[in-house]
């Protein structure tokens, strides 16, 4: 966990330092109880799309434009976040904000297999990632380049995103 903390603080505010309008304002970051306070409106976005991708579009109708936005400054960044799901983003003002740091690497950091950052993943998101390892060439015990990891973070997302969306975002 104290992992987990320590990349949540670090790509947040390196976010909030290059891409403030990408992500919600940060109000406090409480390093004794590990608690970081940020402006939201409401409740997150997955939950405003009532848990369907049918919605996404009658809740914001940009909302691909705008991740792709969050995508290419995670990019220029040579950040690799793997919280993709969409109730990792908030929508304040109209705006997509994202936030769920924590299971986010950097080019320069050593890469990493599957297995060595399970604890991230979700049962489920386990099962979709699993659908896609052959087709990839990835061995769940072995460390992937980043670019193979983000692929496979995307593949793992199908039933989360549009089919046209999950293309645009593995092109970027």
């Amino acid at each position: 966990m104290e992992e987990k903390w320590q990349r949540e603080v670090k790509y947040l505010s390196l976010m909030r330092d290059n891409y403030p309008e990408l992500v919600p304002k940060i109000n406090d970051i409480d390093y004794v109880n590990k608690k970081i306070y940020l402006s939201i409106d409401g409740i997150d976005f997955w939950n405003r799309a009532e848990c369907s991708t049918d919605n996404y579009d009658s809740v914001l109708p940009d909302w691909q434009e705008q991740m792709l936005e969050i995508l290419n400054a995670h990019k220029a960044l040579g950040i690799h976040k793997y919280s993709m799901h969409p109730s990792s983003y908030f929508i304040v003002d109209g705006k997509l904000k994202s936030f769920n740091y924590f299971f986010t690497y950097h080019n320069a950091e050593p890469c990493v297999s599957v297995k060595d950052v399970q604890s991230h993943i979700h049962s489920n998101r386990q099962v979709e990632m699993r659908k896609h390892l052959e087709s990839l060439g990835i061995e769940w015990d072995i460390p992937q380049p980043w670019p193979l990891m983000d692929q496979l973070c995307w593949n793992s997302f199908r039933t989360n995103y549009p089919e046209d969306f999950i293309t645009k975002a593995l092109n970027v």
